[in-house]
């Protein structure tokens, strides 16, 4: 057997390999197979098992994929049998919203007004908006006036003024006389907060009078006046409400203020043919619309003629002594409103005339609030400070007609504290 030659011997080696090489290819296969229908058929015992879904499979394929690559070896299975899927696909559920039915509001019917022959009344109920929710009666205003009793046992907000009181507008048509006026609701914060529960609300209330009226069947005997008289009865007054330098001597011709600085205010009426008249503020009022009637209001001087801004701030606001009757000067102090990013304030004062005849009383009168060291209370301009008793608490409507009108002065106020009027005066 050595006696062969070397390439036999290679060969015999050669063959041997070979035989292990096909050897192991077999055994490989066979051990493939075997783990493809061993999987298989654990796959049909656990089709109730779901493992969890990942973003990665690391390799490997899906059971369908190699249920579906062992039928392919085996030709002999026409129909491969699909595994389950452990990858389903999640589908959200559809839910349909219900249909929205937006509330229709109910008329409230909580306004009561009783027009009169000189004045006008007006009863509110507390739960104004009709929705159970008491509003505070400080927070309702008609006009510029605040109200005048509260029933605690009804709930009931009462408020009177004259017809040319509080921020009333007159117009005559052809058969009647009107007098309208504005019911303004702006609520305040609740308690300490800075949110509020309810929404502004304003009504328009309307006073229709027949201008035609025969009151008696007699003949009607025309008393004669002379005719300087008459005229003089029939002149319009002129009223205005002016920025005037700090010693008072002429109209301001720069109208930017500083807070801290004093807004002198001067208040006249022309009085040409008429009797001599005296000159009173009844009420004003800041707000940053140029109506009277805006939500944010901050009525400084009311009650007839009373300077609340120093009983509310502490403030040194003050009517000034007067230099004539025709002319009432009052000054208060700049400030702004919190919060306010408009820039723009609008101050209203309703102006009255009297004659000088006529007395001093708690309807026509110019109180300021004085904090010092020898007086403290509230001192009246003409000296008769009893007349400024009723300024803390409401001062009683008195009968008869006055002369008034409203004098409105806007003014801006920028981001830096600057006071900036937009001077001008309406009146008629």
């Amino acid at each position: 057997f050595l006696s062969k030659p070397w390439y036999f011997y290679v060969l015999i080696y050669l063959l041997v390999c070979l035989f292990y090489f096909f050897f192991g290819i077999m055994m490989t296969v066979l051990y493939i197979r075997f783990n493809i229908f061993f999987i298989h058929f654990l796959m049909l015992s656990c089709d109730q098992i779901k493992p969890l879904q990942s973003q990665g499979h690391f390799g490997l394929i899906k059971p369908q994929q190699m249920v579906e690559t062992f039928s392919q070896t085996h030709q002999g299975f026409q129909n491969p049998f699909p595994g389950p899927d452990l990858y389903p696909d999640v589908k959200d559920k559809v839910v349909l919203e219900p249909e929205f039915e937006p509330k229709v509001p109910v008329p409230a019917n909580t306004v009561d007004v009783q027009c009169g022959e000189v004045s006008v009344k007006v009863q509110v109920k507390q739960y104004f908006l009709g929705n159970n929710q008491f509003i505070n009666p400080s927070d309702m205003m008609l006009g510029g006036c605040p109200s005048v009793g509260f029933n605690d046992q009804d709930r009931i907000v009462a408020f009177e003024s004259e017809l040319q009181g509080c921020g009333i507008s007159f117009q005559m048509t052809e058969d009647s006389l009107v007098y309208s006026f504005v019911l303004v609701y702006s609520p305040s914060p609740v308690l300490n907060t800075p949110i509020v529960k309810t929404n502004e609300a304003m009504v328009e209330i309307h006073c229709i009078y027949p201008r035609k009226h025969n009151a008696s069947s007699n003949a009607l005997n025309p008393t004669w006046f002379p005719y300087a008289a008459v005229r003089a009865g029939e002149e319009h007054l002129h009223f205005s409400l002016k920025l005037m330098t700090d010693d008072w001597r002429y109209e301001r011709s720069s109208n930017a203020y500083f807070l801290g600085d004093f807004i002198n205010l001067e208040a006249s009426v022309v009085r040409a043919n008429h009797v001599p008249l005296r000159m009173f503020v009844e009420s004003c009022a800041a707000t940053l619309g140029p109506s009277g009637e805006a939500a944010t209001i901050y009525t400084f001087i009311e009650n007839s003629g009373c300077m609340m801004d120093a009983k509310l701030t502490e403030s040194r606001s003050s009517f000034m002594s007067r230099i004539q009757d025709d002319k009432l000067q009052f000054q208060i102090e700049a400030f702004r409103f919190e919060q306010d990013s408009s820039g723009m304030i609008y101050i209203t004062c309703h102006l009255k005339a009297t004659t000088t005849s006529s007395p001093i009383d708690t309807m026509n009168k110019a109180c300021s609030f004085v904090k010092e060291t020898n007086r403290y209370g509230w001192t009246a301009v003409n000296g008769d400070n009893q007349v400024c008793g009723c300024c803390e608490t409401s001062c009683a409507m008195r009968k008869g007609r006055s002369l008034d009108t409203d004098g409105i002065v806007p003014h801006l106020t920028p981001s830096k504290c600057v006071w900036k009027f937009v001077n001008y005066c309406c009146a008629t």
